[in-house]
């Protein structure tokens, strides 16, 4: 219904859109409460967020902040919306 706390859901997708116009990629990181269920929808930085395969295959994104140290996020627990992608992962 809403995706987060500060967003409604028209502004939350527009803004999607909008960073895969502009970066060519938009992500949101899917957050969960403790029985597991998606509680809310975090739009992530897609200057500083790389999606990758490992060496088995499992896709990841990882995100690097300036400020931050490196977060490795499954690929199962982000939204990537795409545009023209060449290799189907960017």
């Amino acid at each position: 219904i809403q995706p987060n706390n500060v967003m409604a859901p028209i502004v939350f997708m527009r803004l999607l859109e909008i960073k895969r116009q502009l970066w060519g990629n938009g992500y949101a990181h899917v957050e969960v409460d403790f029985d597991g269920y998606p509680s809310g929808l975090i739009p992530l930085p897609p200057e500083y967020t790389l999606p990758y395969i490992d060496d088995s295959g499992e896709l990841w994104y990882v995100l690097a902040l300036p400020a931050l140290d490196k977060r490795k996020l499954p690929g199962t627990d982000v939204i990537h919306v795409k545009g023209f992608s060449t290799d189907g992962v960017t």
